[in-house]
């Protein structure tokens, strides 16, 4: 699926233009993108630890980035990233199914702010000509994820449930806002990633930007068919920014980018600790 998506797009953007894209002068958009892939992995490895730590308050920073980055391989290799699940599998100070159950805690907390974000973006997207019917859905579906995102934040009901299902002693409204926050700085981080390198490679307002960056990461994440969403991001992005008049080639360019700023080098990163890692098992 994968390689017959990338094919498509190749064949339609015509590989001299997307040389041409790759070939063009380097520029603070460029270097702003590659410099957030460090606030961007240090987020996700800060978070990672506050989640583990609400099995115990002992987990170490290097326990969280060793099984956080030994991750992005298994992830690399598997449709969705759903491979990263596998990071559960190297804590071993917890028992296993309390942390699959925490890892998925991560990563729903993700998915709801890119659906959230998405749906908005969708519905107030300048170049797409939606039926009534469908921007009332997404109002709607805006409306189901900020009211359960505030249930989360707000509820000691819903927090004692989830702490029993965890299998954790507690877990209060402050500490799932804080998990909400750093899924939310997350988001930013890696959204300003595709807008500047959108920006780089072409050239658009900034809010309509964001708001087709937004929609990308929705259907990346509607539609986990492809190894590391390799082929929907880009398909997407063509699609998405094409209707704020970004050239095809400069949104295929920039998607790609991101795919190897903040997929593939992290998989390189993480791959000789996972190696070591099995080893030592």
């Amino acid at each position: 699926m994968t390689g017959a998506v990338l094919t498509l797009l190749i064949d339609r953007l015509t590989p001299h233009s997307i040389g041409v894209m790759f070939g063009l002068a380097p520029t603070w958009y460029l270097g702003a993108a590659c410099l957030l892939t460090i606030p961007n992995i240090l987020t996700q490895v800060a978070k990672w630890r506050y989640v583990l730590r609400l099995a115990d308050p002992a987990i170490s920073s290097q326990t969280a980035y060793r099984s956080l980055v030994v991750g992005f391989p298994l992830g690399f290799v598997t449709p969705g990233r759903l491979g990263e699940i596998g990071r559960a599998l190297f804590v071993k100070q917890l028992r296993q199914v309390t942390t699959f159950k925490l890892v998925i805690l991560d990563k729903v907390s993700n998915m709801l702010i890119v659906v959230g974000a998405g749906l908005f973006a969708i519905q107030t997207h300048p170049g797409l000509h939606l039926a009534a019917v469908v921007k009332w859905g997404a109002v709607a579906g805006l409306a189901a994820v900020s009211g359960f995102l505030l249930y989360t934040c707000l509820s000691n009901g819903f927090s004692a449930r989830l702490a029993r299902g965890l299998q954790v002693r507690q877990v209060s409204k402050s500490q799932m806002l804080t998990v909400t926050l750093f899924s939310t700085l997350f988001f930013c981080i890696y959204l300003t990633q595709l807008v500047c390198l959108v920006n780089h490679f072409g050239d658009t307002d900034i809010l309509p930007a964001v708001k087709a960056a937004a929609a990308v990461f929705l259907t990346k994440t509607a539609l986990p068919i492809g190894f590391a969403d390799l082929g929907i991001r880009e398909g997407a992005a063509v699609f998405f920014f094409g209707k704020i008049e970004v050239v095809a080639s400069a949104a295929f360019a920039a998607a790609l980018w991101l795919f190897c700023l903040n997929v593939a080098l992290p998989a390189l990163l993480g791959l000789p600790i996972l190696i070591k890692t099995k080893r030592e098992l």
